[in-house]
């Protein structure tokens, strides 16, 4: 039990800093006006790539600053709220994940071209991860082994490329070999899924990973270029010109 104790992080909610929820409805409404474009390329860099949650945090405890700084000539508020989470993680892959979806839920798509400023982005996308924190649990006793279980299944670290590489093995190469299967029992996904989408499960995975390739870079933390190379675009390309059904 102690070795659990020791390996177990708290994350950071927007309740820890302020003691009181935000508003649900009042972060709907705020979510429709934000540039959502601009906010899900940061959001997709920080859910993707390795990035330092200390060097996050610290970003965001300095814009967070000189931003109380310029509204109220003060900084003393935040030095006595950010020491209630100093020794948390400011966001969670469960808690990026969660934004994701409201994002996705609430914000405008006629806002998707609109870019934003990467130290704002950043501030903006940890503050609305510490809000929407507040809202993957219920207090219920009752739950606490359901909550446990689905905690650690969203907050593993995994390797998304050995992920794409087991799916592979898993829907081509063992999907088409009918002698594993009883032949009343056998069912062609591959066939299935050229029938509807009209490409290919191996053209479905090396688009992925194509993708995956052109955003792939050595440093680890947000950039504004992050999909300004010609091989993205010729992949994205590619991509829009297949056809898909809904």
């Amino acid at each position: 039990m102690d070795e659990f104790i020791k390996s177990v992080k708290l994350f950071a909610t927007y309740s820890e800093l302020f003691q009181r929820k935000h508003d649900r409805d009042v972060l709907k409404e705020a979510l429709s006006t934000l540039p959502l474009g601009g906010l899900l390329y940061i959001l997709s860099q920080i859910t993707y790539l390795e990035v330092d949650n200390d060097k996050i945090k610290d970003l965001f405890k300095n814009y967070f600053s000189a931003l109380e700084k310029e509204l109220f000539g003060t900084e003393e508020t935040l030095k006595h709220k950010f020491k209630k989470i100093d020794n948390y993680l400011l966001y969670s892959p469960q808690g990026l994940l969660s934004l994701w979806k409201w994002l996705l839920a609430y914000g405008d798509k006629n806002k998707l071209p609109e870019y934003i400023n990467i130290d704002k982005g950043i501030f903006e996308v940890i503050y609305l991860c510490l809000i929407v924190s507040d809202y993957l649990y219920e207090k219920d006793p009752e739950n606490i082994k359901y909550e446990m279980v689905r905690n650690k299944a969203f907050n593993k670290e995994e390797d998304i490329l050995a992920s794409i590489a087991r799916s592979k093995h898993i829907y081509i190469d063992l999907a088409r070999n009918k002698d594993l299967y009883i032949p009343e029992e056998y069912v062609d996904f591959n066939l299935k899924f050229k029938d509807t989408y009209g490409y290919s499960l191996e053209e479905h995975f090396s688009i992925i990973v194509g993708i995956m390739a052109s955003f792939h870079k050595k440093e680890d933390f947000i950039e504004g270029n992050w999909t300004s190379n010609c091989e993205c675009q010729i992949i994205f390309y590619t991509f829009r010109s297949l056809r898909f059904y809904t």
